[in-house]
């Protein structure tokens, strides 16, 4: 059980420790509303995008972290 809330405290930073994902979040969200907001691309579409961008950032969070623990 141990190791499990170990795992759950990892993956709870990822989130909390890492400003670089808070930003790049917010910087996609509001890249997105723009958007939308201005008729450029529908809604249909931006939830696509934010759902593949979310995904990205979160893959580059996590190999950036596991780079830098074998360090």
């Amino acid at each position: 059980m141990s190791s499990f809330v170990a795992g759950l405290k990892q993956l709870v930073g990822l989130f909390v420790d890492d400003g670089g994902l808070a930003v790049g979040i917010v910087a996609l969200v509001a890249a997105l509303a723009m958007l939308v907001r201005l008729d450029w691309i529908g809604a249909t579409p931006a939830a696509g995008l934010l759902a593949v961008g979310l995904a990205l950032l979160l893959l580059e969070t996590v190999w950036r972290a596991a780079r830098n623990r074998r360090r």
